[in-house]
């Protein structure tokens, strides 16, 4: 019992772990994967999905994000974001009205 109940803590510690935040600007300047911050921050939503792990965070600057996508299964059509795995999505805001030029709350 105890050895179970162990193996399942680190289990769940391991997974929590290796959870990752990739980032999307449609401004980035030098997208660089994995996105792991706002430096090398993906410009498509896609492809920082394709970049990302089941449980990953993908949070997505403001801005016009027309290109990207991909088709799914044997549709012809492309979506905008095709999302295949469990992961959060989450805007972050900008805003000229900011000081500091961001909106620090995320909707």
């Amino acid at each position: 019992m105890f050895a179970a109940l162990l193996l399942l803590l680190l289990f769940l510690a391991t997974a929590t772990a290796s959870a990752a935040v990739r980032y999307v600007d449609t401004d980035s300047t030098s997208p660089s994967p994995p996105y792991l911050d706002w430096s090398t921050a993906s410009a498509t939503i896609q492809e920082a999905v394709d970049a990302a792990a089941a449980g990953d965070e993908i949070v997505v600057t403001n801005g016009t994000y027309a290109t990207g996508g991909r088709a799914v299964g044997t549709k012809l059509l492309a979506n905008r974001v095709a999302v295949d795995k469990p992961i959060t999505r989450r805007s972050r805001l900008r805003s000229a009205r900011s000081p500091f030029g961001e909106n620090p709350y995320f909707h």
